[in-house]
């Protein structure tokens, strides 16, 4: 068979590992973006050695090459996955083991055998790499993957069988391990691809899910931001749920930056949001209204089941403290609640509605809670 197919699958894998690498190339905080696409060169140069050059040095040396560009690929993955990486320093301890005897003149049966190991192992590799993918990302056909790696593997260690088989009877002649080198060609091809473009779009997945992210949240609270609130307001009234708007205003926010600094005002911000967030359900919806104003949309709640609730969260709260300049400082926040059982509808006069009640209570003194009337 000739042996441009080779090349041309094997300088495919190099495509593919360098258009992985080039396509996330703007995208911040990648691990394992660049050792992917070195893995993929060796993948591909150890591949097309392997297959196409008749001397058995040179042979075995594309073999490691090969095993060496799989075993980068995968712990490309593992440092993109953060997964810890013992199965990596075992795998990559074997291989070196293997390419030292071959150095010190191991016969070639043993060398053969060994090669055969090395693949078993970055079956197993792979799978648990796959596996563990699998419960992060929850990635659609996964069987795929396990079907191509599988069979390149039990394809690798039949042609190791005829091998060592051939080394053991030189009479014995027969055209099968032709067959098996372009089988191992077709499926290595299209395991490194497939996991090369499984790579990048889960790359892009996430990086898509970062921006949503970014655009929902605030960035100093990772609460929901305002825009999110008026989207969500926007979608109440088509759901015809029983809902109640809580307005929560931190307590003399003014003086706190006026006082330690805008440094301090926004740690305050931090534990008001942590504290909060900790305290709701997870159904309820926080946001950062605006300053150091939040909104809570609680869902099947009564206006006096917030109220007690929030009232709750706000006595909790202002028994924390905060160490400024090593001093320690107690705050509080007031709070306004709303529902729409009575004679307020839409979600806009919920929210005057809730913004009168969390007036009143600034006008009572601050920390306390007030139900719209």
């Amino acid at each position: 068979m000739s042996d441009m197919p080779y090349i041309v699958d094997s300088l495919l894998i190099i495509l593919m590992g360098f258009i992985t690498w080039q396509a996330t190339s703007k995208i911040p905080q990648v691990q394992g973006r660049q050792g992917w696409f070195i893995g993929s060169l060796f993948t591909g140069l150890g591949l097309v050695i392997e297959l196409t050059v008749l001397n058995p040095q040179i042979n075995f040396i594309g073999f490691i090459t090969l095993a060496i560009g799989m075993s980068i690929s995968c712990m490309s993955l593992e440092l993109f996955l953060q997964i810890r990486k013992r199965i990596s320093l075992l795998l990559l301890a074997t291989i070196g083991v293997v390419l030292i005897s071959t150095f010190l003149f191991l016969p070639e049966q043993l060398v053969y055998v060994a090669d055969a190991l090395i693949m078993a192992m970055l079956f197993f590799w792979y799978i648990l790499i796959f596996i563990r993918m699998n419960d992060a990302k929850s990635i659609q056909g996964v069987g795929v993957f396990f079907f191509l790696y599988s069979t390149t593997v039990l394809l690798f260690l039949i042609r190791c069988g005829f091998g060592i088989y051939a080394l053991l009877n030189p009479i014995y002649i027969t055209e099968e391990p032709e067959l098996i080198s372009y089988l191992i060609l077709t499926f290595a091809t299209l395991s490194t691809i497939s996991t090369s473009a499984l790579f990048l779009s889960i790359i892009l997945l996430n990086h898509s899910d970062t921006l949503r992210s970014s655009a929902e949240r605030d960035s100093l609270t990772g609460t929901f931001n305002r825009r999110s609130l008026d989207v969500r307001l926007s979608e109440l009234p088509l759901r015809n749920v029983l809902f109640s708007l809580v307005m929560i205003d931190l307590d003399h926010f003014k003086e706190v930056n006026d006082t330690y600094g805008h440094d301090s005002g926004d740690k305050v911000l931090k534990m008001l949001a942590e504290h909060v967030t900790d305290s709701i359900r997870g159904t309820d919806f926080f946001a950062r209204y605006g300053g150091e104003e939040f909104c809570i949309i609680m869902e099947n709640a009564s206006a006096a089941m917030a109220h007690r609730v929030i009232d709750r969260i706000r006595a909790n709260f202002h028994e924390q403290s905060l160490i400024v300049n090593e001093s320690k400082v107690v705050f509080s926040f007031s709070a306004g609640v709303c529902d729409n059982s009575g004679a307020y509808f839409t979600s806009e006069e919920i929210l005057r509605q809730a913004d009168k009640a969390l007036y009143r209570a600034k006008e009572s003194g601050r920390n306390c809670v007030v139900s719209a009337e």
